[in-house]
């Protein structure tokens, strides 16, 4: 995780640099492009509103994925709801405060048509783009490693539930990294490449994300009061997960009826899931077949499961 700590002093860096400037050129009564920034443009409709939401969630969203990575946590019972706290607070004011310094400087056309509008920011207010440009790609490369992190956490976690083959759940016998995780995260990941606009890609996975994010805090909700004697050493006010749920589904029906076509695509996704599951539960873990292949697998990572030393084979 130290290269994670890296990239995220890196970003922090370069976002203080723009606020810094950009703040500058606020107290130098450059105010003009704030006047007017929450204008509704023409044409424009109510619907087309969960969509953007989509994009602002997917920018302030990686608070959350500290709940799925909550077995690598010292004392999460402690650690969790403070880094969830920190994590909002922190992103929000970061970025809230990089806006409004992009509007001091940049009209909405600019941004709106910019490939990259931290280098367009440099380019009209320090006069070189080339740092922010790099700090941009260490950026990325940070939230890119950050997603593969979660993305093999949850493969494992459904090898450990039964949900996946028993080798996705495996880890490498001498750096304790999921490999096998890993890797197929990637591959599923070099899919997403298939579509050029980041856009569409955003909403298929924004859709099918808040729609199990509604559901799960839906049944939490009725576990509270449909299974009272279950342990909960983190407990809310009941408030909360109605209001989120809440939120939650309006955002999803309303993306339906903007996108009905990205909606469908993204339920399709998410059906490709289903087979897998089944079969998996249907296959014999240990017929001579699925250990052919486990072994093979175990042999060509060097992985093995984490809490079983009988599974470490002999090569």
């Amino acid at each position: 995780m130290h290269i994670q700590d890296c990239f995220t002093v890196a970003k922090l860096l370069v976002l203080a640099v723009i606020i810094a400037t950009g703040f500058y050129y606020l107290f130098k009564d450059s105010t003009q492009n704030l006047h007017h920034s929450f204008e509704r443009e023409e044409g424009s409709k109510f619907e087309q509103l969960a969509l953007a939401v989509y994009s602002g969630l997917f920018a302030f969203g990686g608070w959350n994925y500290i709940n799925f990575v909550t077995q690598e946590l010292k004392n999460p019972y402690t650690n969790l709801p403070i880094a969830a706290i920190t994590g909002i607070i922190l992103v929000t004011l970061i970025y809230v405060l990089t806006n409004i310094a992009y509007f001091t400087v940049l009209t909405s056309e600019e941004i709106l048509s910019s490939p990259s509008i931290a280098a367009l920011f440099a380019r009209k207010t320090l006069f070189i783009s080339w740092p922010i440009s790099i700090a941009v790609a260490f950026s990325s490369v940070g939230g890119l490693n950050g997603s593969l992190f979660v993305a093999a956490r949850l493969i494992c976690m459904g090898s450990a539930e039964s949900q996946l083959p028993s080798v996705f759940g495996m880890i490498d016998m001498n750096k304790a990294t999921p490999k096998p995780a890993l890797f197929t995260s990637c591959f599923v990941a070099i899919f997403t490449l298939l579509t050029s606009d980041v856009f569409t890609l955003i909403n298929y996975f924004s859709f099918t994300v808040w729609l199990w994010t509604g559901i799960s805090t839906l049944g939490m909700t009725y576990m509270r009061y449909g299974k009272p004697e279950l342990a909960r050493p983190i407990k809310i006010w009941i408030g909360f997960p109605i209001l989120f749920t809440l939120l939650c589904l309006a955002i999803t029906l309303i993306a339906i009826l903007a996108s009905p076509l990205n909606a469908a695509i993204g339920l399709t996704i998410v059906a490709t899931a289903f087979p897998i599951f089944f079969i998996n539960r249907k296959i014999n873990r240990s017929a001579s077949d699925c250990l052919i292949f486990t072994r093979w697998t175990q042999k060509m990572f060097l992985v093995a499961t984490p809490t079983d030393d009988k599974n470490i084979i002999e090569l």
